[in-house]
């Protein structure tokens, strides 16, 4: 009856109030997937937000966010004079030498950054994109001081790794249409980046910094007859604690075949923008629903539906890890005001009133708890530890479930303890 009063009667006009009511609940739709996303697998701890004016809030959510990062460039980890043997077996007689561009989007994922970039050593070239503004629009007027990367390349921690690494910014978003609109953005910058690059080479990988696909496979692109691409990966997703307590997550972004592998990142010939595929239907809902460039087109975007869009592709590229989940405190402060899909809020509560390990644990096992019936302790063949982790573990300890000795440093000053040792520098040193 409305319908009928609103428009005259004619049944023409009922595809109109379809799609009325379409454009209408997009916003609950959105909610409805934001619900459904399950932080990407990710962890995000329950909100504590620190109370006080908005003005008030935001000064000490910036002032921790700059000592933060401020402490990720200056406090190395544990130094590795002996590292363990590696364990890399060729997958083939080398029968190509493919060139290889590694996209990759980072904020603030330091250790992950120097795990995946070992991974890669001199095998590909990386593309390193970043962006100062966050992803999460609770968290937008949260300021990343500086650009991460440019401070990291001088340190002596990096320099070496460096030589292979070109740098990108991003230019920030202005105005926000979804949860996820910047996080599209920089995903667009990064393809960009790949295209202006793509005559150069041969392979085309594109994923976050914490998608690490495994040296093996690096090396089976290089070298080896290659699979039918594009294609997804699968690799393992722990979330949580590597070695004795890890267990298989089920990701809702599995490969079609493994629900307990990760369909990212995506692996590319580089003539893929010379001959763009058709655009499907899953791509048609991408770029309603994410509000960005979707596949299809001739761009290289991270997308996990590659895998379903595409079923010549399978069974995949398989064996990497996505390393998230990491309980190390400077990067759970970070993410929570820096992700999608997280809180975008901060308190220093759970940080000063619960021991590091504790705290720890609560935030590894945090999924495990919630969700038991997502893990298994099965840990099949999509899971391969980076080389890095292998030679280096006590680096790393975080990632074992013992405190890092950077954690200690960071809740004394964090926290108001004492401490000559915990001084900050004024700026990031040169």
């Amino acid at each position: 009856m409305v319908v009928r009063a609103c428009f005259g009667g004619s049944p023409r006009y009922l595809l109109w109030a379809l799609v009325a009511a379409i454009v209408v609940g997009t916003p609950g739709l959105l909610r409805w997937k934001q619900g459904l996303a399950h932080c990407h697998g990710e962890t995000c701890p329950p909100p504590i937000t620190i109370t006080g004016p908005s003005k008030q809030k935001k000064t000490e959510v910036n002032s921790v966010v700059g000592m933060v990062y401020r402490r990720l460039v200056t406090d190395h980890p544990r130094r590795c004079d002996t590292p363990h043997p590696r364990n890399f077996t060729p997958p083939c007689t080398p029968l190509y030498n493919r060139s290889i561009l590694i996209a990759n989007m980072f904020a603030h994922e330091v250790d992950v950054l120097e795990i995946a970039l070992y991974e890669y050593e001199g095998l590909a070239d990386v593309v390193l994109t970043e962006n100062l503004q966050v992803h999460n629009n609770v968290g937008a007027s949260t300021e990343k001081p500086f650009y991460m990367w440019p401070e990291l390349a001088k340190t002596e921690r990096f320099r070496d790794l460096a030589r292979g690494v070109e740098f990108i910014s991003c230019t920030p978003l202005g105005n926000r249409t979804s949860m996820w609109s910047a996080e599209s953005n920089d995903d667009n910058c990064m393809s960009d980046a790949v295209v202006e690059r793509a005559a150069r080479y041969d392979i085309a990988i594109v994923g976050s910094i914490d998608e690490v696909l495994s040296r093996r496979n690096i090396y089976r692109l290089k070298h080896c007859e290659l699979p039918s691409l594009p294609s997804g990966a699968q690799i393992g997703m722990p979330l949580g604690f590597l070695g004795e307590h890890q267990l298989a997550f089920r990701t809702d972004h599995n490969y079609p075949s493994n629900k307990y592998s990760l369909s990212l990142p995506t692996i590319y010939s580089t003539t893929w923008a010379e001959t763009p595929g058709p655009r499907t239907w899953s791509s048609w809902a991408h770029t309603v629903l994410y509000g960005k460039r979707a596949p299809g087109t001739g761009d290289f975007l991270k997308w996990h539906r590659v895998a379903y869009d595409r079923p010549e592709s399978r069974p995949g590229i398989i064996g990497g890890v996505h390393l998230s989940g990491y309980a190390f405190a400077h990067n759970t402060i970070l993410k929570e005001l820096w992700c999608s899909e997280c809180t975008g809020e901060f308190s220093r509560e759970p940080y000063c009133s619960l021991s590091p390990k504790t705290r720890q644990d609560q935030t590894a096992l945090a999924w495990q708890n919630d969700h038991p019936e997502r893990f298994r302790t099965h840990i099949g063949a999509e899971f391969e530890m980076p080389v890095r982790l292998q030679q280096c573990p006590d680096r790393f300890p975080a990632w074992f479930g013992e405190v890092d000795q950077r954690e200690k440093l960071l809740l004394r000053h964090l926290c108001g303890r004492n401490s000559s040792t915990t001084t900050l520098p004024e700026r990031v040193p040169p």
